[in-house]
């Protein structure tokens, strides 16, 4: 973490910093801070936004925000994160299986009803 931190205040514009600072909230459970930095880190404009967003959408469905959530899953498959496994499989968006949102983004982006 000290590290992370470091390195952020070192490059205070380098992106991934940030997503990394994200992965580690999460890790600790920190949900508003993790959105945060990973919201940072996309207004950087990462070199990989779509993994980025898709993890920013993973701390919005954990955090209980199933709209915003479902708007940056859409985004991050815009932006080229495009595995319908992972993103069926991830315990992370599980609030959102059910949602008509997921479902279409499912069948219209991947053809899996």
């Amino acid at each position: 973490r000290a590290l992370l931190r470091t390195a952020q205040e070192i490059y205070p514009l380098e992106p991934e910093g940030y997503h990394q600072l994200g992965h580690l909230a999460l890790t600790e459970q920190k949900r508003g801070d993790a959105i945060l930095f990973l919201e940072i880190s996309l207004g950087l404009r990462p070199l990989y936004s779509g993994e980025v967003a898709y993890d920013l959408a993973c701390a919005y469905a954990l955090n209980g925000d199933k709209a915003k959530a479902l708007k940056q899953l859409r985004e991050s498959v815009r932006l080229g994160f495009r595995d319908p496994n992972i993103i069926s499989a991830d315990p992370d968006l599980e609030s959102l299986r059910s949602e008509a949102g997921y479902k279409k983004l499912m069948e219209e982006e991947f053809q899996v009803p």
